[in-house]
C-alpha cells in the first residue's frame, strides 16, 4: 500500500500539461472515452505488478466495483448529464447577450461557444488558425448565432490586434458585450521531455520509483517562456481591458478566465505554463475587487485532465499513464470538454449572480 501510494504520489506530480484550452497547437476535439484501467493493466506485462498493487489499493473486491463497473455507472451518467444540458439549454438562459470566447478553434473554446449559442446568446470566436475558427463562425451561422464581425482570426498577445477586434464586435453589437471567455492558450513540450517522461513512466510500471529527472526547467528558453507567458497571461489582459471599455458604461457585464489546476497544485515539467496560469487565477481576483461596483462579475475555470490529444505526449506510454491519473481522480475518469463548458455557462448566467472572484474547478475529485 505504501508503494502504491508513492507510485501515484509520482505520477501526480510528473504528467504533462494536458487541459484542453489550447488553440494554435494542436486540434483538441472532445473524446468520448473512459479509460479501462482493467483491460489496460492486464494486458501490459510490465504493468501486471502494478494492476495487482491498483487493486488491492482500490479494494475492488471488497467493494464488489471494478473499474469496468466505474465505467458503467459514468455513461449513465453521461446520458442522465446530457439530458439536464439539453433542459438548460431550452431554458435559453443566454437569450439576448453577445459573448466573445478566444481559443475558440477547437476543445473548450469550440464547446464553450457552441453551448453559449444554444443557450440563446449571440457568440463571436476567436483563434490563431483563421481555417479552424472560420470553420467554428459557420457552425454558429448555423445555429443562427453568429455575429457580423465575423471570425476574429490572429494573435489575443498582440494588443493591436486585440483593439481591431474589438472595434469590429462593438460595431457589430451597437458597442455592447456581456460576456467575455478568455480561452485562448497552449500547451508545449520539448522531444527532450517527452522521452523523460516515458523513462518515468516505465521505471513506475515496472519497479514502483522513479529515477529519472524531467530537468525540464533548466532546460526552457527564453523563448518559451516569454511565449508562454505572453499568450496566456499578457493575452487574457489584452481583451479584458479591451472588453472593460464596452462593459464598463453599460455596468454589467462576465468576464471568464480560464487557469487550471496547475496553478494551484503544480505540474512538474510545465513550470512556465503553471506560471502563467497562476498568474491568471490571481488577476481574476483582483480585478474581481476591482469592477464589482461597476456591475462587472469576474471568474476564472481551473479544469483537471480533459481526455484530449494533448495527451499523446505520453507517447507509447499515453494510455498507461491515463489510466493511472484516471485512479487519481474520485469518479475514476479523465474530463470530457463539455462538463467544462457547462462550467462556463452556469458562470455566464442567472444562476451565478452572486459569484465573483471565485475559481470553479471541474476536476472529477482529482483535487480536493
Amino acid at each position: 500500500m505504501v508503494l502504491v501510494a508513492e507510485m501515484l504520489q509520482h505520477v501526480q506530480v510528473t504528467v504533462p500539461a494536458a487541459h484542453p484550452e489550447v488553440v494554435g497547437v494542436v486540434a483538441v476535439p472532445a473524446i468520448e472515452k473512459i479509460v479501462d484501467l482493467d483491460r489496460v493493466l492486464a494486458e501490459d506485462k510490465a504493468t501486471r505488478p502494478v494492476g495487482v498493487a491498483l487493486g488491492m489499493a482500490l479494494d475492488v473486491d471488497a467493494h464488489a466495483e471494478s473499474l469496468t463497473a466505474r465505467r458503467t455507472a459514468a455513461s449513465r451518467w453521461s446520458r442522465r448529464s446530457t439530458c439536464t444540458r439539453d433542459n438548460r439549454d431550452a431554458m435559453r438562459d443566454l437569450d439576448g447577450k453577445f459573448a466573445f470566447v478566444t481559443g475558440a478553434g477547437s476543445g473548450l473554446g469550440r464547446e464553450i461557444a457552441l453551448t453559449f449559442a444554444r443557450a440563446g446568446a449571440r457568440v463571436a470566436v476567436n483563434d490563431l488558425r483563421a481555417e479552424a475558427v472560420s470553420a467554428v463562425h459557420e457552425e454558429l451561422a448555423a445555429l443562427d448565432a453568429s455575429l457580423a464581425c465575423g471570425p476574429l482570426a490572429g494573435d489575443v498577445a498582440d494588443s493591436s490586434v486585440v483593439r481591431g477586434w474589438f472595434a469590429a464586435l462593438a460595431a457589430a453589437t451597437g458597442g455592447r458585450l456581456d460576456i467575455l471567455v478568455n480561452n485562448a492558450g497552449y500547451a508545449d513540450s520539448d522531444g527532450e521531455n517527452r522521452e523523460r517522461l516515458a523513462r518515468q513512466v516505465q521505471e513506475l510500471t515496472t519497479t514502483g520509483r522513479i529515477t529519472t529527472a524531467l530537468d525540464t526547467t533548466r532546460r526552457l528558453t527564453d523563448e518559451r517562456w516569454a511565449r508562454m507567458i505572453a499568450v496566456h497571461l499578457t493575452g487574457t489582459f489584452n481583451c479584458t481591458r479591451a472588453a472593460l471599455d464596452l462593459m464598463a458604461p453599460r455596468g454589467s457585464g462576465r468576464i471568464i478566465n480560464m487557469a487550471s489546476i496547475g496553478a494551484t497544485t503544480g505540474i512538474a515539467g510545465a513550470t512556465h505554463y503553471c506560471a502563467a496560469k497562476g498568474g491568471i487565477a490571481s488577476f481574476t481576483k483582483a480585478l474581481a475587487r476591482e469592477v464589482g461596483v461597476q456591475g462587472i462579475l469576474v471568474n476564472a475555470i481551473a479544469p483537471g485532465y480533459i481526455d484530449t490529444p494533448l495527451l499523446d505526449v505520453f507517447g507509447d506510454a499515453r494510455e498507461v499513464s491515463s489510466a493511472l491519473i484516471a485512479t487519481q481522480t474520485v469518479l475514476g475518469r479523465l474530463g470530457e470538454a463539455r462538463e467544462v463548458a457547462a462550467t462556463a455557462l452556469f458562470l455566464a448566467g442567472p444562476g451565478s449572480s452572486y459569484f465573483t472572484g471565485q475559481i470553479l474547478s471541474p476536476n472529477g475529485g482529482l483535487v480536493i
